[in-house]
């Protein structure tokens, strides 16, 4: 497992005023500590510029998720082709959980209820 270093001021104010002017507490704090979280070849834990990138992709290829996209920020994936997400509520508050996709039934489980549980302390 490898983190890369903090991410900027500047590269956190982006991802915040994609993701509507915040971002979940947990993933503001990883950020402090690293910009993305690697094992062996995947990113487990996207930079804040993948984590545009693929949230747009998604929003743009669409899926059978029963959910509107724009309520979804991708953080991450398993290699497998399954992406990890937090989700916002209608009225725009972040919930606690993390959300992963499942690539082959279209599916969205809740996985983690702290992002910052599953990782090793920093």
């Amino acid at each position: 497992m490898r983190l890369q270093p903090p991410a900027t001021k500047d590269q956190i104010e982006t991802l915040r005023v994609f993701a509507a002017g915040s971002l979940p507490d947990t993933r503001e704090d990883f950020l402090h500590h690293s910009d993305g979280l690697f094992f062996e070849f995947d990113e487990i834990v996207f930079p804040t510029d993948r984590a545009i990138r693929e949230t747009l992709r998604m929003r743009e290829r669409g899926t059978g998720i029963p959910v509107d996209l724009n309520h979804l920020l991708f953080i991450g994936a398993s290699g497998d082709g399954d992406m990890f997400a937090f989700a916002r509520s209608k009225s725009g508050m972040w919930l606690g959980d993390v959300y992963q996709r499942d690539h082959e039934t279209e599916s969205l489980y809740s996985c983690a209820w702290a992002f910052t549980a599953t990782l090793p302390a920093m």
